[in-house]
């Protein structure tokens, strides 16, 4: 299945299990939020190349996390409804990918790395204020509420 052209043809379509609150009714943005699903691709999503999907109504991702992935996700607009309906479909691949694109020069865990030190800015306040920003996010997309995990001087735990 893999490299093959046309994959999700013939595969059934499954909606994603959960609440996926969106407040937009711009697809660009529901996009955007969708990315952040896992599903086994680490929130790494590209748009797939053989079916991208129309410009108004729907959008279909691929699994950016393997080489070769089959796995699919696709973001529909009901427009009588006003609602987005997210769907997946096909497997991962056992392979991971270490970089994003093939023609990038950093690893996927360098690219982290960096962007961490980029939002410290140097000093210690600005690199305490990035580790609990890191912290947050890691924590919402693990389905956690970061305010549960608040010391009671403030901060949270795990970013000091």
């Amino acid at each position: 299945m893999p490299g093959q052209k046309g994959r999700g043809e013939g595969m059934s379509w499954v909606p994603v299990p959960g609440e996926l609150p969106v407040d937009s009714s711009s697809l660009k943005e529901a996009t955007k939020a969708f990315k952040m699903l896992d599903l086994g691709s680490g929130g790494m999503w590209k748009a797939y190349r053989s079916n991208p999907g129309s410009a108004g109504s729907c959008r279909v991702l691929q699994c950016n996390k393997h080489v070769d992935c089959g796995k699919l996700l696709r973001i529909v607009l009901n427009k009588i409804e006003g609602l987005f309906h997210v769907e997946h479909c096909g497997l991962h691949t056992k392979e991971v990918k270490e970089k994003p694109r093939v023609n990038s020069v950093l690893t996927v865990s360098q690219r982290h790395a960096l962007q961490g030190t980029r939002r410290t800015g140097g000093r210690p306040a600005g690199m305490y204020a990035a580790l609990t920003t890191m912290m947050t996010e890691e924590m919402e997309a693990e389905g956690k509420v970061p305010e549960e995990h608040k010391h009671e001087q403030g901060g949270l735990e795990g970013a000091t």
